[in-house]
């Protein structure tokens, strides 16, 4: 009851101005365009109807994306004024916007159709000059929407401001506060923080454009909200930068300690194999001493048999023990070759194969082979 009390006065107030609909046919809903845009048809005649003082995201706009809550926004006004709902109009002091739109106050039953948008999250205030009557209705629902964190005022929806911020922090909040000494963990947690930077960069690219943009009392009040958002986006965006600078010091000291165990352990393996080289080498020449000193001692043998006097090839070979030869008695001399070598002896001088030991007979110079 006391919202229909507010309002009849502002209905009054319209038709003194000659800002309320004419009588006859009551404004009708033919569509709905977007969140804060309706088609009605007044008196036989199709209007497009702009809500006075309340913005909601862009669906339609050619040279914009579709932004957060957008089709949530127009899907609540479609449920809110179906096709054939009969609603009121009323104006303020200029009629239409440079688009040629009807600039309005919507009226459901006597409920504020524009409030109840930013009432439920889904459009904020907004102001141009010189329309403000509904601006204050306006802001009281866009407040309470702010308070309960309902649509663009809540933290779970990841799109809106707030769920940006809280995604931020919860970004910050997940990164370790000692770094692990793996280079490719440190580069996908440089990647995690460089995501949280864009989201806590294009908030403040955000906030820049609005404060370039908007100039009207809707701004004075939430002044310090968005000055407030902005401080803890920028505190944020700091945060991840530092700790990206030193994630990135650290892997550079990592990558540094491995580059220099590489050299490290290269340099001993090189200096092993040059050692097994070294050693291979005096391997061989070892081996080559030692063959070279076994052909010396096989030529050093063959020349001393060379130097050795062999016997005639048709000599035969002395007997190993030969008997003694008897004595003479009619001489009484030992019996004697023709030579006058003893019995089985040879001369010194003669040649022979015979290498063993020598047995010399008296004088030294006839020998045989010892028994």
């Amino acid at each position: 009851m006391a919202r229909r009390f507010v309002v009849g006065p502002l209905l009054l107030a319209s038709v003194l101005i000659g800002a309320v609909a004419c009588a006859g046919e009551p404004p009708t809903v033919i569509r709905v365009i977007d969140g804060d845009t309706l088609d009605v048809r007044v008196d036989g005649q199709d209007e497009r109807i702009r809500l006075l003082n309340v913005d909601t995201p862009e669906t339609k706009h050619p040279d914009k994306a579709v932004e957060c809550l957008g089709p949530e926004a127009t899907e609540f006004l479609q449920h809110l004024l179906p096709e054939g709902q009969v609603v009121e109009l009323a104006f303020d002091t200029e009629k239409q916007d440079s688009y040629g739109r009807t600039l309005a106050g919507v009226f459901k039953d006597d409920v504020l159709v524009n409030a109840e948008i930013a009432r439920e999250g889904l459009g904020v205030a907004s102001y141009v000059a010189p329309n403000r009557r509904f601006l204050s209705e306006v802001e009281a629902a866009q407040a309470e929407a702010e308070e309960a964190g309902r649509g663009l005022f809540d933290e779970e929806i990841d799109c809106t401001v707030p769920g940006m911020i809280a995604a931020t922090s919860t970004a910050i909040s997940e990164l370790p506060a000692e770094y692990p000494d793996d280079v490719e963990e440190l580069e996908s947690l440089i990647g995690e923080a460089a995501f949280a930077a864009g989201l806590a960069a294009a908030l403040l690219a955000s906030f820049d454009a609005l404060e370039g943009a908007v100039d009207s009392p809707s701004w004075v009040i939430h002044e310090h909200k968005l000055k407030s958002a902005r401080d803890e986006v920028g505190a944020q965006l700091e945060t991840l930068q530092n700790w990206d600078d030193d994630v990135r010091e650290r892997v550079a000291e990592i990558e540094e300690e491995q580059r220099l165990e590489h050299e490290r352990r290269a340099a001993e393996e090189q200096a092993e194999a040059e050692r097994q080289r070294l050693a291979q080498q005096e391997y061989e020449r070892q081996v080559e001493a030692e063959r070279q000193r076994a052909a010396q001692a096989e030529r050093d043998r063959q020349a001393e048999l060379q130097r050795q006097p062999q016997s005639p090839s048709h000599h035969a070979p002395a007997p190993q023990n030969p008997a003694p030869a008897p004595s003479n008695p009619s001489t009484g001399t030992s019996n004697r070759d023709n030579n006058g070598a003893p019995p089985g002896h040879v001369h010194k001088d003669a040649p022979t194969s015979y290498t063993g030991p020598r047995c010399f007979a008296p004088g030294g110079v006839y020998w045989r082979p010892c028994p």
